[in-house]
């Protein structure tokens, strides 16, 4: 543990101590009798030495956090616990602090705890944050101030010890952001029926020689009184990737902040709807990292400054995802148009991209238009005001490009991934 001492001798009571030893000292001269020399040499013991004995116990105090990173969803409560281990024989009277806090947290008020120390003891001190705006944060350095019984002095440290707070974007259905709640993810229809998928019954059909046992559906025949066997659909699995837009120069400035945070709120959306489905997802975007966040973030996801994290399935493949979407800001070096080209080359014929714009301009629905000529799935979410190319809203289901307008509820119904 680094720590730098601050040494205070100010206060009522340290002069009132003062005042006291030296007019002990001076009845003890005057009137040179036992009882008064032992309270003047009391005195100065205490005042001159047990600054010294505080100093050197405070010293080996132990302040350590329980936790290194914290993870919240919005509007989350979360204790910060700090431990605190008194090895000397010394007991500490009081022992307080204040913990250093950004000002997203709370507002960046600073809660002060207080607790006492026992010799050769430990205790636990405590306070509430609460998490508001998404983003990565780090709470710290830790002012410690301690003291002692006699309120004599207080001795005042600074421990670097720092923890991480990661706020994770806000998830909401899709119904609150105006999106149809049956979006075409997933799977779709095989072109050549080859390969069946059990999980999708089809219906039912007759018995035919050489139908395997195991396909019999014994409900229907059993209502027939013939055997019947199951038909499934044959359909292939799509890989999903949510491409979100994050160029600043692209966002209007009137309404950088709110279009920004509404595009990653589109994009942790639809990858919790997507995942939730049983279904693999990926994002990748052109955004870039807050500093605290490259601390924390794993460098898989970066990618030659691009932030890229492959389609899997899975909670904790979601909470990654999640991770990365806190601590991602705008940027204004990379445009989306590379972004498009470079993941249009690195995927299977029929996968399906997800873009998240602030608007729909020509190149990009230019882009759009070529990938569904390689065999692609295109849908495009516009986070923004303005739509551009309105027919495309107009799209039948079973298109290969389709457009979605965005528009935040102000009354949003956040919900938690399970």
């Amino acid at each position: 543990m680094s720590v730098n001492e601050e040494y205070s001798e100010g206060g009522v009571c340290l002069a009132l101590w003062k005042f006291l030893t030296v007019f002990l000292v001076f009845a003890a001269l005057l009137f040179e009798t036992k009882p008064v020399y032992t309270l003047a040499y009391t005195f100065m013991v205490l005042f001159f030495f047990s600054r010294r004995l505080q100093q050197s116990c405070a010293d080996q105090l132990k302040v350590v956090r329980n936790a290194s990173t914290t993870h919240l969803f919005p509007d989350d409560q979360a204790t910060i616990e700090i431990r605190l281990e008194n090895p000397s024989w010394l007991p500490f009277a009081w022992v307080s602090g204040v913990d250093g806090k950004p000002t997203a947290l709370d507002g960046g008020k600073r809660d002060k705890w207080v607790t006492a120390l026992p010799p050769r003891g430990m205790a636990t001190a405590s306070y509430q944050i609460t998490a508001a705006n998404r983003g990565v944060y780090v709470l710290g350095p830790l002012d410690i101030s301690v003291g002692d019984f006699f309120g004599i002095t207080t001795q005042s440290y600074r421990v670097e010890d720092y923890q991480t707070v990661v706020v994770y974007p806000t998830v909401c259905t899709l119904t609150d952001l105006a999106l149809p709640s049956r979006l075409p993810f997933g799977h779709a229809r095989a072109q050549q029926k080859i390969y069946p998928d059990p999980s999708r019954l089809g219906g039912v059909r007759p018995y035919e020689p050489g139908d395997p046992l195991r396909s019999i559906h014994w409900k229907a025949t059993a209502r027939e009184r013939n055997l019947q066997v199951k038909q499934f659909e044959h359909t292939v699995t799509i890989t999903t990737m949510i491409l979100l837009n994050l160029d600043e120069r692209d966002y209007d400035v009137h309404s950088f902040y709110v279009d920004t945070e509404l595009a990653i709120t589109t994009a942790a959306s639809l990858a919790a709807h997507i995942i939730g489905l049983g279904e693999e997802c990926g994002l990748a975007s052109n955004g870039v990292f807050t500093r605290h966040a490259v601390d924390e973030l794993d460098d898989s996801y970066r990618h030659d400054g691009v932030l890229r994290i492959s389609p899997r399935k899975g909670y904790s493949h979601l909470m990654s995802i999640f991770t990365a979407l806190a601590g991602v800001e705008c940027q204004s070096s990379h445009g989306f148009s590379e972004l498009i080209d470079d993941l249009g080359r690195h995927y299977s014929f029929g996968s399906l991209f997800l873009l998240v714009v602030p608007v729909d301009t020509g190149a990009i629905v230019d882009k759009a238009l070529n990938l569904t000529k390689l065999g692609y799935q295109v849908q495009i979410f516009v986070v923004g005001t303005k739509v551009i190319h309105r027919h495309l809203l107009q799209q039948p289901a079973h298109a290969s490009l389709q457009m979605f307008q965005v528009k935040q509820d102000t009354k949003l119904n956040f919900v938690q991934p399970r």
